[in-house]
């Protein structure tokens, strides 16, 4: 027939977790300690406005991820948030504020006695009871104004603090910004570099293609050159040849001229034919000599040359009487024959009259 009251045990995986950042919520307490092991409740203490308290509890599965989080984070800097604040981090003390102390749980000790002797009163001015009140009242006041004190100076020390995070914000901004700025200095001086290196290829490459061409323009012109250096050798060489059978068939009908105008009436039919055919075969001979002379030069010589001029410039270095004729025949023997009496006849006629 007893009633048995039971306490509930503090929980004993359980962590405080104060100095969050404003802006933390339990699904992102939650996750920052999940790393630690099982997390059972994350909760982030709030006002009756629902404005964070900056402070919050976790509580974990097992005893050994809260004794490894609070380690963690007493030899570690744990961060929330872009806002470089470490959160710290105290174990748990539970607090019974809905049982609270009984009677019947009170020790009936000697000091029992003593305290209970008077009741709930308040001092009566001048007594000693109230002399030793408004000390312990007096030194509470100072506690208190030496607390709001300390509270405002830590109050300055971290608005100090947060600006000098923010500068420090600002100039690891800088930082970084001068840095991709050298780096893209970098890529650009590379770029401008590799852009230099090729125009100077494309650049050397076309230096070397017109020393090409220009090498190999001389060479044609000095081939050439050469090729119409033997060219006129040879036409000159022809040239001398046809002078010389031009001399040796000058020569030969001076012969003949001579012969026949020492022969006589009888025999100057007979004499006078027999040049003549001598003399039509010569030119027939020559001029094949000369076509296939001609065609010779032709093959050797370059196409700006045309075959007429050449056969313009052969006979214009041949004797006006010895020119070779290009398209008209030789004439007929009957017409060679007459032509002949009739030189004879013209000789001996001038003959008699010189008798």
């Amino acid at each position: 027939g007893r009633t048995l009251r039971v306490r509930l045990a503090a929980h004993a995986a359980a962590i405080r977790v104060t100095q969050l950042p404003p802006l933390v919520s339990n699904e992102l307490l939650h996750l920052a300690f999940s790393s630690f092991g099982t997390v059972e409740r994350a909760v982030v203490s709030a006002d009756d406005r629902g404005r964070s308290l900056n402070e919050g509890i976790v509580e974990f599965a097992r005893k050994s991820s809260s004794q490894a989080a609070l380690k963690k984070c007493q030899n570690e800097c744990l961060l929330l948030s872009a806002t470089p604040i470490p959160v710290v981090v105290t174990p748990l003390e539970s607090r019974d504020e809905e049982e609270g102390v009984l009677e019947k749980s009170v020790l009936h000790a000697a000091d029992y006695r003593l305290e209970r002797e008077l009741g709930p009163r308040f001092a009566d001015p001048g007594s000693m009871e109230w002399e030793m009140a408004r000390k312990w009242k007096q030194l509470a006041d100072i506690e208190a104004q030496k607390r709001e004190a300390m509270e405002s100076e830590f109050r300055d020390l971290r608005d100090g603090l947060h600006q000098q995070m923010e500068l420090l914000k600002v100039e690891e901004r800088t930082r970084q910004l001068r840095q991709q700025l050298r780096q893209m200095e970098g890529e650009s001086q590379k770029l401008c570099q590799e852009r230099e290196s090729r125009l100077e290829g494309e650049r050397r490459r076309e230096e070397q293609r017109r020393q090409t061409e220009l090498l190999l323009r001389q060479q044609e012109e000095a081939l050439l050159r050469r090729a119409s250096d033997q060219d006129i050798g040879q036409l000159r060489r022809q040239e001398s040849e046809l002078r010389q059978q031009a001399n040796a068939l000058q020569q030969l009908l001076d012969r003949q001229e001579a012969a026949l105008r020492s022969m006589s009436d009888g025999g100057v039919g007979a004499v006078a034919l027999q040049p003549q055919l001598d003399l039509t075969s010569y030119q027939q001979n020559n001029q094949s000599t000369l076509a296939q002379s001609g065609n010779q030069f032709l093959s050797s010589m370059r196409p700006q040359m045309a075959p007429q001029n050449v056969m313009q410039s052969v006979q214009h270095n041949l004797p006006p009487q010895h020119a070779v004729p290009q398209h008209a025949p030789p004439p007929p023997p009957q017409q060679q024959w007459r032509g002949g009496g009739q030189q004879m006849n013209h000789s001996f006629n001038k003959r008699n009259r010189r008798f």
